[in-house]
């Protein structure tokens, strides 16, 4: 059966590697065997059925329910497996554990406490879902009806996820501040990084990768450390915040590389980010069943670090692998189709490939009201002259016939590749055997058509589409 070992004085959300091979492989009745934490003499035994949620709280071995013994056992069991559930990417299952769980915390008057946490449980299964009203709707009442400890603090979270989704950034600014202020060292991991998740969410979508790496260093709080610390420490918890951890750790290491290599320079951090980001994808991969449960996840951090390092078809395959691992979740679908479709405008002939991507992405961000990914896909739109219209609130793509990204003549893509390993308008005019003159005129055309400023925007856009020499692959093969 399912054993989660919970020691005495533990926090929530203690699941043993165990615990998570035997509900990725399950949908039969499971069996929580939860030891010591309760004050029992023996272990007493609660079922629950991971379809229809707990149908039944087993009787101890006295004939008294498991609620009479100690009454907010129940609402802490519902916890672990909502969070179990969550943890292997069953997130219909873990609304419902942990819908069901909170009516039994209220019930026990634990409502703000266990009931705040299994609010935030329900909250992140439904943003991932793309329910987000209602994920909003229940962060929302649960913190407006007094939430506090570390469920308010997931609670913060993920409504700062929702605004930042949205592009409400002082809702997602006002949440985090809030959060920020209830953590403390005794606040269990798991909280700490939901929080640190949406300031890297946020940071990245500001274009402020360096902040981004510095929230994410909370991954160095190694999770594998043991499966259960001991009680006078912080537990060792593995939860469903790394795999999106890992994933915006590749997109910000991807971002300040393209960064630094638009403006000629690099620290090394970039580098050493994404090198331990690598590291972490090894061993989750070593993890067969998390690496099954976390697959999305996984093949999207390898597409973000693809897109700053691979040649325009190694980024198209990647992305299309992340593509198909995340559905089933709008919001991570949309945004991996919107890399997948600025790889293939890097494409001669991407074109008529990147239209009906962009199309569906769409027709997704505009349902969830995701404004930040819906300005990135016009954006892009535009800037590939691919003609939008709307009918009946669905984006539909056409492609041009121009040939090339952006309606860039050839002498302009060869202009712009120059530009992207760091030439200026001199250097260009050298190895082009042109005037400098002439090559002032091609970047100002190149500025026009990218819809951008500066050298430092035209070489970021260039690098996300593969133009420019490719950078050394120092790692190898990232699969």
């Amino acid at each position: 059966g399912l054993e989660i070992e919970v020691q005495p004085g533990y926090s929530t959300h203690l699941i043993t590697s165990n615990a998570v091979r035997f509900i990725e492989a399950n949908r039969a009745p499971v069996y929580m065997l939860l030891h010591t934490y309760f004050g029992l003499e023996k272990p007493f035994l609660m079922r629950s059925d991971l379809l229809d949620g707990f149908s039944a709280v087993g009787d101890t071995d006295d004939g008294r329910t498991l609620e009479g013994r100690y009454p907010v056992g129940p609402a802490l069991a519902y916890a672990h497996l909502s969070a179990a559930l969550e943890l292997v990417g069953r997130f219909d299952e873990a609304h419902d554990v942990a819908i069901a769980g909170a009516e039994v915390a209220a019930r026990q008057g634990v409502a703000r406490t266990f009931g705040s946490t299994l609010h935030a449980n329900a909250a992140r299964a439904l943003y991932r879902l793309g329910r987000w009203d209602e994920a909003e709707g229940i962060a929302s009442a649960a913190i407006e009806g007094g939430a506090f400890g570390s469920g308010r603090a997931g609670l913060l979270a993920a409504r700062a996820s929702i605004a930042i989704g949205r592009g409400d950034t002082e809702t997602a600014r006002r949440s985090l501040q809030d959060g920020d202020e209830r953590i403390d060292a005794k606040t269990p991991l798991d909280a700490r990084r939901w929080m640190a998740a949406a300031h890297a969410e946020l940071a990245l979508w500001e274009g402020r990768a360096m902040e981004a790496l510095e929230h994410l260093t909370i991954l160095a709080d190694d999770p594998e450390g043991g499966s259960i610390a001991t009680p006078s420490g912080p537990p060792a918890i593995l939860d469903a915040s790394i795999p999106q951890l890992l994933t915006l750790g590749a997109r910000a290491c991807a971002d300040l590389t393209l960064e630094e290599r638009a403006a000629g320079t690099t620290n090394g951090f970039a580098a050493l980010a994404g090198k331990q980001v690598r590291a972490a994808l090894d061993r989750v991969r070593r993890r067969k069943a998390l690496a099954t449960a976390w697959a999305g996840d996984l093949a999207t951090a390898r597409a973000e670090l693809e897109r700053a390092e691979g040649d325009a078809a190694s980024r198209v395959r990647r992305w299309r692998t992340a593509v198909a691992n995340v559905a089933g979740r709008p919001y991570a679908s949309a945004y991996a189709d919107w890399r997948l479709a600025e790889a293939e405008l890097a494409r001669r002939g991407g074109r008529e490939a990147a239209a009906p991507v962009i199309e569906r992405a769409l027709g997704v961000v505009t349902t969830l009201g995701a404004r930040p990914l819906e300005e990135e896909l016009r954006s892009l739109a535009r800037r590939a002259r691919l003609a939008i219209t709307t009918e009946a609130e669905k984006p539909a793509v056409a492609a041009s016939l121009d040939e090339h990204p952006f309606g860039l003549t050839p002498r302009e893509l060869e202009v712009l590749g120059l530009l992207a390993d760091g030439l200026d308008n001199r250097e260009i005019a050298e190895q082009l055997v042109i005037s400098p003159k002439t090559a002032s005129v091609h970047v100002s055309n190149i500025y026009g058509k990218l819809g951008v400023e500066s050298r430092v925007a035209a070489a970021t856009t260039a690098h996300s589409l593969g133009l420019g020499s490719p950078p050394r692959d120092a790692h190898g093969d990232n699969d």
